[in-house]
């Protein structure tokens, strides 16, 4: 049996595990939590105003639609 660690915030009943752990999944696990006092980071949501619009000047620009579905 390997031993990992890592930080997880616990939500509800689940606890995430870390997308390079992922190869333990099917396999028998032991548990331990240690928690922490300190109040978990607050997640941010992101809306449309996170996002800024991107400008391409295109003026002069021709689409070759041949060159666009080229195959390598």
């Amino acid at each position: 049996m390997r031993t990992i660690e890592f930080d997880s915030l616990v939500d509800g009943d689940i606890i995430r595990i870390p997308e390079q752990f992922r190869d333990i999944s099917g396999g028998v696990v032991k548990v331990i939590v240690m928690s922490s006092d300190e109040p978990a980071p607050k997640q941010r949501s992101f809306g449309p105003e996170d996002f800024n619009e991107l400008k391409i000047p295109t003026k002069g620009w021709k689409f070759d639609r041949e060159k666009a579905n080229e195959r390598r």
